[in-house]
């Protein structure tokens, strides 16, 4: 599943998207996907958050 956020697409099914996501500082990239989460609900784009969700429970691991 790919997420085209601007001009970035994150494809959770590639290893070096999800090493991406993993390189970045776990607790701001948190607060920053909450935002990107709420921002996206109240355009009710709600693939867009479930994908965002996915990427927050990697995050969300990492952190642990």
């Amino acid at each position: 599943l790919d997420f085209i956020l601007g001009f970035i697409t994150i494809d959770l099914d590639k290893k070096e998207d999800v090493d991406a996501i993993i390189n970045f500082d776990p607790k701001i990239f948190y607060k920053t996907l909450d935002g990107a989460v709420k921002f996206f609900e109240n355009y009710e784009e709600y693939r867009k958050c479930a994908h965002l969700h996915k990427i927050k429970e990697i995050v969300k691991v990492i952190t642990k």
